[in-house]
């Protein structure tokens, strides 16, 4: 993984792109979605649902 982020640096996640365009992110259908089945299953998702929460906190400061 880290040689993979070395070789291409000037590349980003596409949240990141969608984040500095100010768009409306895929987080939703992404972390979101992971951490919906996660509730429905039982499952604690952690991980996900704090990487669903700060994404969603960013994407509403500049609302």
């Amino acid at each position: 993984m880290a040689k993979l982020a070395h070789s291409m640096p000037s590349q980003y996640p596409s949240t990141a792109q969608d984040l500095a365009r100010g768009k409306r992110s895929e987080i939703d259908y992404l972390n979101g979605l992971i951490v919906k089945r996660g509730a429905v299953l039982g499952i604690a998702t952690p991980a996900n649902r704090v990487l669903w929460a700060l994404v969603k906190l960013m994407e509403g400061q500049r609302a």
